[in-house]
Order: C-alpha cells, then sequence, then structure tokens
C-alpha cells in the first residue's frame, strides 16, 4: 500500500508531508510496494500504532474479571482506536483472582482486528498502604519470588511490567532477580530517590520522566530523546549526556548503580560534552 500526500510523523517528534509505502503483510515500512493500493491521506496525519502500557480496561471489561471474551473485546476496541499493542494491567487482588485473569491473555486472539497483547503490567499487590490509591489494602502483600513466579507461568511467562513499592521489606532482593527478566517500575510508593538506591541513573529518568509528564525516547537503556529534544538535532556530535556528582561517569546509565544523596543531571551536548561547564 502506498499512502500520498499524509503529514507522517518523524522520530524528531514532527510531522512531515511525504510518501509512505507500507508492507500490507507485515504492515511495517517498506521501500517497495508489492500492493500497489493507494491511500490519499490528504489532511490526515498518519503516525505508528500507539502501544499502551497501563490500562485496566474499556468497553465495562476489566482485566482482573478473569474474562476471556472481555478481555478479546478489549482488545478490538482498542484496535478500532489506533491501539496495536497494550499491556492488560492487574488490581491487587488475592493471588488465585490474579491466576485466573492472567490465564485470559493466552485465549485472546492475535489476528488481525485485535490489539497484540505485549505482556501483563502487574501493578501490585507489591505496594505501599500510604500510597495505595484505588488499589484494596487487606490485598497488599509483601514482595514474594515464589507467588510473583507463580502467576508467571500462569500467564505463559508474559508479565513484562511490575510495578512495585522499593522501600518494602523484601524489594531489593525481588528486584535484583527480576530485574533482567522483566520491566521494573518504581510506583505507589513513599520512597524518595535516595532510598531506591539500588536504582539506576537510567531508572530515576524514568520514573521523572513519569511524574513529570516528560516525552522519553529511549532505545533499551540508551537515551536519545528527551522533551522532543534528541541526538542529532544539532549537528553530528548533539546528544543527551548524563552527569553523577560533576562527574561525566564511562559507563551507559542503565548501568551506573545509584548512592544516598548523588546528583544527577542530564544535559544536552552539542560537541560531545566539550561544550559542556
Amino acid at each position: 500500500m502506498i499512502i500520498k500526500n499524509g503529514l507522517v510523523w518523524e522520530e524528531s517528534g514532527s510531522f512531515r508531508k511525504k510518501e509512505l509505502v507500507v508492507d500490507t503483510t507485515t504492515h511495517r515500512i517498506a521501500e517497495t510496494a508489492e500492493d500497489d493500493t493507494v491511500f490519499d491521506a490528504e489532511g490526515l496525519y498518519v503516525i505508528p500504532g500507539l502501544v499502551d502500557v497501563h490500562i485496566h480496561g474499556a468497553r465495562g471489561h476489566d482485566f482482573s474479571d478473569g474474562n476471556s471474551k472481555g478481555l478479546a473485546e478489549i482488545a478490538q476496541y482498542l484496535h478500532s482506536c489506533g491501539v496495536t499493542s497494550f499491556c492488560p494491567t492487574s488490581m491487587t487482588l488475592p493471588e488465585e483472582q490474579l491466576t485466573a485473569a492472567f490465564a485470559t491473555i493466552n485465549d485472546v486472539p492475535d489476528a488481525a482486528g485485535y490489539a497484540h497483547i505485549a505482556g501483563i503490567h502487574m501493578e501490585g499487590p507489591y505496594l505501599s498502604p500510604e500510597k495505595k490509591g484505588a488499589q484494596k489494602a487487606s490485598y497488599l502483600h509483601a514482595p514474594d519470588a515464589a507467588m510473583f513466579r507463580r502467576l508467571s507461568a500462569a500467564s505463559g511467562n508474559k508479565i513484562r511490567i511490575i510495578t512495585i513499592a522499593p522501600e518494602l521489606p523484601g524489594s531489593d532482593a525481588f528486584i535484583r532477580e527480576f530485574k533482567d527478566t522483566v520491566a521494573i517500575s518504581l510506583g505507589h510508593s513513599t520512597a524518595s530517590y535516595e532510598i531506591a538506591e539500588n536504582a539506576t541513573v537510567y531508572d530515576v529518568l524514568v520514573q521523572a520522566a513519569k511524574e513529570n509528564q516528560l516525552q522519553l525516547d529511549c532505545r533499551g537503556t540508551y537515551v536519545a530523546g528527551i522533551s522532543h529534544l534528541y541526538e542529532f538535532d544539532f549537528g553530528n556530535l548533539s546528544g543527551w549526556m548524563y552527569r553523577v556528582n560533576g562527574v561525566f561517569p564511562d559507563v551507559g546509565c542503565g548501568e551506573y548503580q545509584l548512592s544516598d544523596d548523588d546528583r544527577i543531571e542530564w544535559l544536552y551536548t552539542c560537541d560531545l560534552g566539550r561544550d559542556l561547564p
């Protein structure tokens, strides 16, 4: 398929009018079109499929209901809204209810007309009572590795994100054990950045961006853009650098482990740091 005359979103965060070729089999951008169907997008914006990593439900259904048909209807509805992938998000509930809900993601068709389930966002039950929000206090639970493994098995090992309060007893060990297999999201927490001393510079940046509603573009833990300001926007030597306590570390931000009272700065350079104070 060839999309013409549309305003196409670019990684810089801006839109540019141009022609776009899409492989109708893979739904990816292609160099040439085997399908010569032309879609005139004059006056329209062309954007990538949206990804929703935190959604509890829609259309009168909730993921935590443990209803496969309801989850399938959520996936269809999201697809109709331009969301192509999502992470159904659980509430703080007893383990048996979470087990039933997590098993339902294996019953939703991964087919045309449905948003793809990228994995589960497990929000709780390892949350702070002081910051429980809408979560039921009696269902809160201390971080429990064995429980997490059981829930992961019920989902077919498809838990992709877990929101956890890092100040809870047992959180440190839990995070160390699972940080390489699931994205750790710090939330519903009373912890300061100093309390979360095992966090990396990248972890702190992601949390700060979330709390302050800042746009963030990362490739893995590599930071390409903050607030729509990207590397190479001001030449081949421009981009983001971070500094801890006045020093530029020689490791990536995803590797630098923080200690109490560390001061982090993110700075934009136009000359590989040589222009920074």
